[in-house]
Formats: C-alpha cells, sequence, structure tokens
C-alpha cells in the first residue's frame, strides 16, 4: 500500500449513558452521551452522540450506484488499490444488490447499462472495461454525483458509493453548488459512502457529504490493504440508514448544529453540536423510517477537552454543514482545528520576534479561538502585552545597525523596516519571475490546444484524451496565480467540450461504418448461401427424376422431396414433385393391387372347388381330457427354456441382482462411473462398449442424470440409457453398456421342451387322422 492518512477509529466520544427507545409495547435501549464546554463568559456548548439500536427486518436490496475516480491522480498503485478494494466489495455485496459501475473524471461515463447483481456478466464486462480505462484529465465531483443521483428511482433503498481522492479540479465546489447537492440527496434519501485514495485526498469534503447524507468515509492507509477496505465498504452498504422527523429538542436547547439533524446509522452514531442554557437532563424525541426513537442524555461536567466546541459552532454558523461524521469525524474535525492552532501560533510568534506586534496579536488571538488549551500561542499573546507599550512610544524592541555605522548613527533603521524593505525587493523579482513563467505556461497551453485542434480532424479521441492531460497539467502547474490558473482551466475546457463533441461524432460515423460493414458481410453471406440451397435443390431434383424413371416413387417423394421442402419451404417444384410422386405412386399401386386381385380370386376359386372333393369319416382326431392337458402342464414347469451357450453361474447371479429394487441417483454420472457404481453397490461387474460408441457416434463422456426410487434395478437402467440411444446386456458374465444397434445384433439361441406335447398317432393310416379332422369340420 501506498503512503497515506487514514481516520484511526479513536475514541472521542464514549457511549456511555442509555435512554430509551419508545415502542408499542416495551421500550428499548439506545446509546447516547452528552459532552460540555464552558466557556469564561458562562456559554455552554455541547457535542451530543446519538445511536440507534433497531432491530429491522432483512432489506429486499439495495441500489448502488459505484463511482470510480479515473483522472490522471489516480494511477500507479491508487488505481491498483482502487480497483482491488472494488472487485472485493462486489464479492461480499449481497446478491440482492443491484449494481451499475461509472467511471467519473470531466463527466461520468456508465461503464455498462442499467442496475444488475454484483455477480453477472453485465457488471463483471463492467468491471473489465473500467481496469481498461487510461486516467486522464481532472474530476468534476459535482456533476459525477448529481448524475449518479439521477440514476436511482427510489424503489429501494440507494446508495452511491464514490472511490476517489475528493478533489474536483474540473468544476470548483462552491459552497452553494454543495449544498444543493446535499439537499438533492437528503430529499431523495440517498447516502453517500467515500473510500478516499490518492496523493492528496479532499478528506474534509467527503465527510461533508457522508455526515449530512448518513454515509461512511474510510481513508486509505499504509496498515490496511485494500481488500479491508473492500470488506469495509460492502458492510456500509448493508448498514441500516434512519432519515429522522419530526425532531423534538427539550426548551433549554438554544441552537443545535446541523440544523437538521443528519441521518441515523446502525454502525455509527451521529453527532450534534450546540448550545444549551443549563445542564439539565436533554430528551430528544424523533421519528425514523417509521420508527419512534428515544434518547434521554445526562450532560457531563465541562471538559478543556471539548474547548474546540466554539470555533466549531462558528464555522458550522457560516453554511450549516459540518465534517463529523460520527465520534471518529469530531475527533478529526478537533485535531485539525488544534494543528491550525499550532501553525497560527507559530506565524505569530515569527510575527512577533521580526517586531510586528499588531500582526502578532491577531494571529495569536486567531490561534487561541480555534484551541483555548494552545498555551504557546497564549504566552506569546502575553508578550504582545510586555511589547506594546514600548512599539506605541516609538521605541522597537529590536534594532539592528552596521556594525561600522553603529558609532555614527545609532538609530538606522530598525529590523523591521530592512525585513520589509528585503522583502519588498524579493517579492518584485519574484514577481517578475513568475510573469516570466506564467506567459510561458499560456504560450504552451495555446499551442497544445491548436495542435489538438488539428489533430482532431483525424484522430478527434485521442486529442480529448490529449486536453484531458493539459487540463490536469494546468491544475498542478506550479508558480502561476489564480486568477491565470482559472483563465487557462476555462480555455481548456472550452476546447475540450468542443473536440469532445467531435469524438463522439467520430465514434458515430466509426460506429456506422462499422454496422455497414456488418451489414455487406451479412448480404454476401445471404448470397452465399442463397447459391449453395440452389446448387443443392438441384442436385436433390436431378435424384428425384432418377427414381421417378426407376418406378421408386415412395423414395422419391419421402427421401427427396422432403428435403427439398425444408431446404426451400416456398418452392413451387418442392411442392409439385412431392404430389407428383405420390399420384405416380398411387396409379402405378392400383394397378398392381387390381392384377392380384383378380389372381387371388381365381385361386380362391381353384381352392374352394379342390375342397368339394368327398372323403370317407373313418377315423376321426381323438382330443384329450382337460385334466390331461393340466397334468402335462403341471410337468412341463420344471422344463422352461434352456440356453445352449450353458447355465453360467456368473450371469446368473447377475440376472439376480438386476432384479432387485432399487434407487438408481445420479448427477452428471459418466457411462464408467456408472459401471464402477453397479460394480461398488450391486456387485455387478460392468464394463463400457466405448468401440459400439464409436460406431453410432455416442460421445463416450456422454453425462448421465435420474432420480429413480421403488424400481427394478433392470428396469431404472433400461430408463436411464434409453435417454441416449443405449442400453444393456448381460455376455461374457459381465454387464455391458452398448448401444441398441449392437444389442439387436446379438440373438441368444433358447430350446424349449415339447415333447409331451406330441400325441402319438393311431395305428390307422394317417388318411384317417385326415379323414377324421375333413369329416368333423365338413360335418360341423
Amino acid at each position: 500500500m501506498s503512503q497515506r492518512s487514514f481516520l484511526v477509529p479513536v475514541m472521542a466520544l464514549v457511549l456511555a449513558n442509555t435512554a430509551t427507545f419508545a415502542t408499542a409495547e416495551k421500550p428499548v435501549k439506545q446509546s447516547s452521551r452528552l459532552a460540555t464546554f464552558e466557556t469564561a463568559a458562562g456559554e455552554t456548548y455541547f457535542a451530543m452522540s446519538l445511536q440507534p439500536e433497531v432491530s429491522t427486518k432483512p432489506s429486499e436490496g439495495r441500489d448502488v450506484i459505484v463511482l470510480v475516480d479515473t483522472s490522471a491522480s489516480q494511477v500507479g498503485e491508487f488505481r491498483h488499490d482502487s480497483l482491488q478494494a472494488l472487485q472485493t466489495m462486489l464479492v461480499n455485496l449481497d446478491p440482492k444488490d443491484r449494481i451499475q459501475l461509472l467511471a467519473v473524471d470531466i463527466r461520468a461515463t456508465e461503464m455498462h447499462a442499467g442496475l444488475h447483481a454484483a455477480k453477472s456478466m453485465e457488471v463483471a464486462a463492467g468491471l473489465k472495461k473500467l481496469q481498461g480505462r487510461v486516467p486522464l484529465g481532472s474530476t468534476d465531483l459535482i456533476s459525477g454525483l448529481g448524475n449518479a443521483l439521477d440514476r436511482l428511482n427510489g424503489d429501494r433503498p440507494g446508495v452511491v458509493l464514490y472511490i476517489g481522492d475528493g478533489i474536483s479540479n474540473a468544476s470548483q465546489m462552491e459552497s452553494r453548488q454543495f449544498k444543493e447537492l446535499v439537499e438533492r440527496f437528503v430529499a431523495k434519501q440517498v447516502s453517500i459512502t467515500s473510500f478516499a485514495i490518492g496523493p492528496q485526498r479532499n478528506a474534509l469534503s467527503l465527510a461533508v457529504l457522508a455526515n449530512h447524507t448518513g454515509g461512511r468515509v474510510f481513508s486509505d492507509s499504509i496498515e490496511a490493504n485494500a481488500d479491508h477496505f473492500g470488506v469495509l465498504l460492502a458492510k456500509s452498504v448493508q448498514s441500516s440508514v434512519y432519515w429522522p422527523t419530526d425532531v423534538t429538542y427539550p426548551k433549554h436547547i438554544r441552537v443545535t448544529y446541523p440544523s437538521k439533524l443528519p441521518p441515523l446509522r446502525d454502525d455509527r452514531d451521529t453527532i450534534v453540536l450546540g448550545m444549551m442554557d443549563d445542564t439539565s437532563d436533554v430528551n430528544v424525541k424523533l421519528q425514523a423510517s417509521r420508527i419512534p426513537m428515544q434518547w434521554t442524555a445526562r450532560p457531563e461536567p465541562s471538559s478543556p477537552d471539548f474547548a474546540f466546541l466554539p470555533q466549531m459552532i462558528s464555522i458550522a454558523k457560516q453554511n450549516d454543514l459540518l465534517p463529523t461524521v460520527g465520534s471518529e469525524g469530531l475527533r478529526e474535525a478537533a485535531l485539525s482545528l488544534s494543528r491550525n492552532s499550532r501553525q497560527l501560533g507559530m506565524l505569530g510568534q515569527l510575527a512577533l520576534a521580526h517586531g510586528d506586534v499588531a500582526s502578532a496579536k491577531t494571529v495569536l488571538e486567531a490561534a487561541i479561538r480555534r484551541d483555548p488549551n494552545n498555551e504557546a500561542a497564549q504566552n506569546a499573546l502575553s508578550a504582545t502585552k510586555r511589547f506594546g507599550p514600548k512599539i506605541a512610544d516609538g521605541e522597537p524592541v529590536l534594532r539592528l545597525v552596521a556594525q561600522e555605522q553603529a558609532n555614527e548613527d545609532p538609530a538606522a533603521g530598525s529590523l523591521l523596516e530592512e525585513f520589509q524593505q528585503a522583502a519588498g525587493e524579493e517579492l518584485k523579482a519574484f514577481e517578475d519571475v513568475n510573469a516570466v513563467r506564467e506567459q510561458q505556461v499560456r504560450t504552451e497551453v495555446e499551442k497544445s490546444i491548436r495542435d489538438a485542434r488539428q489533430r482532431a480532424e483525424r484522430d478527434a479521441t485521442g486529442s480529448e484524451n490529449e486536453l484531458k492531460l493539459l487540463l490536469n497539467s494546468v491544475m498542478n502547474v506550479p508558480d502561476i496565480s489564480s486568477s491565470t490558473r482559472t483563465q487557462l482551466r476555462r480555455h481548456v475546457e472550452a476546447a475540450l467540450r468542443s473536440i469532445s463533441t467531435q469524438a463522439i461524432v467520430e465514434q458515430d460515423n466509426r460506429a456506422q461504418a462499422e454496422r455497414r460493414r456488418l451489414a455487406g458481410e451479412e448480404a454476401m453471406r445471404i448470397a452465399e448461401d442463397t447459391l449453395r440451397r440452389e446448387e443443392t435443390v438441384k442436385q436433390l431434383m436431378e435424384q428425384f427424376s432418377a427414381l421417378m424413371d426407376e418406378g421408386r416413387y415412395y423414395e422419391a417423394d419421402t427421401d427427396v422431396s422432403t428435403q427439398v421442402r425444408e431446404i426451400s419451404p416456398n418452392l413451387p417444384d418442392a411442392m409439385s414433385a412431392s404430389w407428383s410422386a405420390r399420384f405416380n405412386r398411387q396409379v402405378a399401386g392400383m394397378e398392381r393391387f387390381r392384377e392380384l386381385r383378380h389372381k387371388n380370386f381365381a385361386d380362391a376359386l381353384y381352392a374352394v372347388e379342390e375342397a368339394l372333393i368327398p372323403f370317407p369319416d373313418k377315423d376321426p382326431i381323438i382330443y384329450p381330457s382337460p385334466e390331461f392337458w393340466q397334468e402335462i402342464t403341471r410337468k412341463r414347469a420344471r422344463y422352461k427354456s434352456l440356453d445352449l451357450g450353458g447355465d453360467n453361474e456368473s450371469e446368473r447371479r447377475i440376472y439376480d441382482a438386476l432384479e432387485q429394487t432399487a434407487n438408481l441417483e445420479l448427477l452428471d454420472t459418466t457411462l464408467e462411473e456408472l459401471a464402477a457404481y453397479l460394480f461398488d453397490n450391486f456387485n455387478i461387474p460392468a464394463i463400457v462398449d466405448f468401440k459400439s460408441l464409436e460406431e453410432d457416434a455416442i460421445p463416450p463422456d456422454t453425462m448421465l442424470t435420474s432420480n429413480l426410487a421403488g424400481l427394478r434395478l433392470k428396469s431404472a437402467l433400461r430408463i436411464v440409457l434409453r435417454e441416449h440411444d443405449l442400453t444393456f446386456i448381460v455376455d461374457d458374465e459381465v454387464l455391458q453398456i452398448t448401444t441398441k444397434t449392437k444389442a439387436e445384433e446379438r440373438q441368444i439361441t433358447r430350446v424349449y421342451q415339447v415333447g409331451d406335447l406330441v400325441i402319438a398317432p393311431s395305428s390307422s393310416s394317417g388318411g384317417g387322422m385326415m379323414g377324421g379332422g375333413m369329416g368333423g369340420g365338413m360335418g360341423g
């Protein structure tokens, strides 16, 4: 990880006191604390911590717009870590959450259309597109956040996640615009959570956004890796946000900041600053997301640790915006004021050392207002009171006189006068150098814009990228005035907007050219397919004519004309050929059937005439009694069928196992795995006839899936294998899984005992049997 500053979760306001959460049945305890600071004038300032502890039902999912900063500042290790944190967050989000990825620099660009699940193909494609995007230009954060908000329709809880440094060089964030943006998010009840990462970060702006919209701020650190922050971002999305309404404070609370209570979260506390008339208990009531809440906090004794509160409230009075994102944010704000106080104290001491007592006094008083505990500033301010009268009487504290002139002019210029004179000369020289430098920068910028405009005629997209880099250079170039920087920025942005329009037109032209190319290729493919179909139809019609000439009408209809109709269903020749084959087959069949009818009629008459020949009924056929037939049927049971192959004990065991009732549960099982399954569970040696499978073009890796219960094993196997044109046979003492074609080729010869059905003939001649049969027939 890179060198970073991290908002370490330190203890600023310990949640100690408890209050009641009003419900219809039983109150639930809520966490709160009220710290105070009383000034020498008797004014009481307070900082109150509120955190809900509400058990809510699982959410139906959230809509999350992820803004990833792709400006020129997000390069190298910072870009790698931001993308790694994003990927980890996507993995840890709830499956019900919907995501849309946006890249933001000078404008917000969607990486994929619409909201989709974090693990969907659309989000994966968008992430890949984001990874391939080149970091260029500067960021318009206000526009990007507004674009993200417009994509949320409010049917589900919305969250905007920002990953970047929070610096908006493309559009300076004015206080009015900033406040309007916050109000838009609050009105739509969408929270902003940020992961601050980059070489420089505007953590203050990100903290204000998070505090007033119920979000979180995580700042990159060398102490934690990107995956850690990805998990924190995912958890922040899942946390509940409560939007307060109908907030009531007791009468002795004089004023509160922010004036509108920020949203509450279940994973951090919410800070309220203000002034109170007395130190009696504070009871706060509100409605948050239709849930009634109540806190009762007892003020703690005044503590110098909170001496920064007056200055914080003075800042809040300007625009009602505070960066106090929970207790951690309040602690960071206090540390920031302390650092600022120390810097002002050092500046005041330097002014005092140079004899500028009036300026020193002004600066030191400002330092003490920011941190009343700044002892160095207090001591220096006391020193200005001692030096003040001497300066007022015209007696400077320090005087510097040249050594060789000490005796001649002891009243030579004071140190302050010499310092001011030298500073003036250095300042003039510095301004001259800066003027030359600014002119050089102007010249380089104008030349770069001209070059970009010329190149835009050939490559507008490349020119757009060059101007983004130029804009970033203008915003970071040193030694130019703010007015010059603003003029150059506006000039570059104007050129960038113009060339961006050209780039869009160029991309559209390329897209249209690509569509025309694809349409041409499609037309060529259709023409080639048409020629192939016509050639195929021609060959089939020649085959049809040959079959018709041979009188094979049925084959001509079913084998040839059917194929022609499938290839060209609207071809008239195909329909006429089919009906021609059918009519010709009908006519030929009628002729053949009439000839057979005439022949068989004559044959039948001949047989009738032959049947009229008389014969004697001397020895008729004698049929045994029913009891006799039952007896021989019973005796035949022991014979059944005999296999000429012999009675094999191994195969008989296989047949017995196949008769067992079994539960056949298969899931994506190969044929070899099925054979192993039969052996392990039923002791049936089984093999796969891969040669037969190859002959019938059946894949050897065919997967089987079934869930059959309560069937005989052989029935279950037939059902499973039948779906893939397979079956099984028992041969060579194993069960073979093979094709139906192979199984039909195998024949088993069996012999049945029928000797007991043969009745010994009578001693009479064969004519007697014939005569009896015929006589019985004639008599009957």
